[in-house]
């Protein structure tokens, strides 16, 4: 029977072998790895590139009420689609074109672009 964690189990294994192998503390990049810390790894760094193109760009984003575009060039748009999570992209995405959950969108960067846009209106 295979444990749930497949990445945690052979990491730990390894992580074992070298420790054994190395008579210093291993570096801290050598350390067991979960599937949920390796996702959440991955999802931190798409989060972080989103904020920083919406703090940037704020021209190449549409919001709607649903739903909030995203337009770059298509070969960027490759890349982004598959990094950003599938709860958070709506059908309907082309060329450059991202099309996105709203909600989702915003409980995932931790902003509001309801508030973003108030505060652009106000000046």
């Amino acid at each position: 029977m295979l444990p749930q964690d497949v990445l945690k189990f052979s990491s730990d294994i390894l992580t074992g072998i070298f420790a054994e192998a190395y008579p210093d503390p291993l570096p801290a990049g050598c350390s067991p790895l979960s599937i949920e810390s390796y996702t959440g790894k991955r999802c931190e760094k798409i989060r972080i590139e989103l904020l920083k193109l919406y703090e940037t760009q704020p021209a190449i984003w549409e919001i709607r009420p649903r739903e909030a575009i995203l337009r770059v060039q298509p070969f960027e748009a490759l890349s982004l689609r598959k990094d950003i999570p599938d709860w958070i992209l709506k059908e309907g995405s082309r060329g450059g074109d991202i099309i996105l959950d709203r909600q989702a969108l915003e409980e995932f960067l931790n902003i509001s672009f309801r508030k973003r846009r108030l505060l652009r209106w106000r000046g």
